[in-house]
């Protein structure tokens, strides 16, 4: 017993009924989509169980989203996590680094600011003596420049992070680790602005071997010639994800289908998956022989399904049932020879008597 500590209102002991109540809301609660909530002022446990009644989502940029019921991102469709101390203890983290660079960010521009301010009051004395027409001309054009330099500027830095997520290969080892990757089939679809892109964020890193390759991975769907130039300069540099671009192109553009099996064979010898799903695939398509061709691609596709390829993964489910059909073939081929040799020693037994 007691009172509320904002109302002031004096506590009542619980009943049946109230329980019967509170149990109701939390149904209809329950029921209904989650709904986005303040972290600061809605409270993450249940005072009385301990119990969490958040549930948080978190963007791929680091962002936070935190709701009252369980469900799905309405833009992403990932499910919702429930939330934990370790999740809160990331959140804040999260908010202090966003601080520390906002007041970074911030003292950087006042910086830029004071001193475009200085130069800007300089300029303007010096041409109050040519009249103000052309005082207010010449401040216009700076303020232009300075904005088209800062747009520019803007460009390069959004260029960086936007050239993985436009063009990224998903099977490439040198991509960052929160980077999904675009299949070559979607990358098809915005492959102009994807190079744009990555051409800018080559001009920003230019000592970066992945802008450049993701650049020519563009570049494979208009200007599949200079893509090749560039894929044979990243082979000749270690990037190993170019030998099965190059061996591509010289399969669709050149209809070189030899010199592409080289690129493959060298890119698996160097541990590229892509080029082990493509190798396997002229396997069975026969342009490759072996002795055994259905271990030898499915050797290949279990290797690229370790590394992390993903249509790999998904193949070498159903050639696992092939390659085991074929075993018990094999095996069963093997004992029926043993049993004709069998056979025949005991036939030539019985003429030797």
């Amino acid at each position: 017993m007691g009172f509320h500590p904002e109302t002031r209102e004096e506590l009542q002991p619980i009943t049946p009924e109230i329980v019967d109540v509170w149990k109701a809301q939390n149904k209809r609660r329950e029921a209904r989509p989650p709904q986005q909530v303040d972290p600061e002022t809605f409270a993450f446990f249940d005072a009385l169980t301990g119990k969490p009644r958040v549930w948080y989502w978190r963007g791929k940029n680091g962002e936070y989203e935190f709701y009252d019921n369980p469900g799905y991102h309405q833009r992403t469709g990932e499910q919702l996590a429930i939330i934990t101390p370790e999740a809160i203890a990331a959140w804040k983290d999260a908010i202090k680094q966003q601080q520390q660079k906002a007041a970074e960010f911030a003292a950087a521009q006042e910086r830029a600011r004071q001193a475009a301010l200085e130069k800007q009051q300089r300029q303007a004395a010096e041409l109050a003596a040519a009249g103000e027409r052309q005082q207010k001309a010449a401040l216009e054009q700076q303020q232009r420049q300075a904005a088209e330099l800062a747009a520019e500027q803007e460009r390069e830095r959004q260029a960086v992070a936007s050239c993985d997520q436009m063009a990224a290969n998903p099977s490439d080892v040198r991509k960052p680790g929160d980077v999904a990757g675009v299949p070559y089939n979607d990358l098809k679809t915005n492959a102009e602005a994807a190079a744009d892109t990555c051409a800018l964020a080559m001009k920003v890193n230019p000592e970066e071997l992945r802008y450049r390759y993701q650049y020519a991975r563009a570049l494979e769907i208009d200007d599949p010639k200079k893509a090749l130039k560039i894929h044979e300069q990243l082979i000749h540099d270690g990037y190993l994800a170019s030998y099965d671009n190059a061996g591509s192109i010289l399969i669709g553009t050149y209809k070189n289908i030899p010199e592409a099996i080289k690129y493959f064979n060298e890119g698996v010898r160097r541990g590229d998956p892509d080029s082990m799903v493509s190798l396997a695939s002229l396997i069975d398509q026969h342009y490759v022989f072996k002795n055994n061709p259905a271990e030898a691609k499915y050797a290949l596709l279990t290797r690229a399904a370790e590394l992390g390829h993903p249509g790999a993964k998904l193949a070498i489910e159903r050639e696992r049932e092939k390659f085991q059909e074929l075993q018990q073939q094999r095996e069963f081929q093997q004992q029926q020879q043993q049993l004709m040799l069998q056979l025949f020693g005991h036939f030539m037994q019985g003429i030797a008597r």
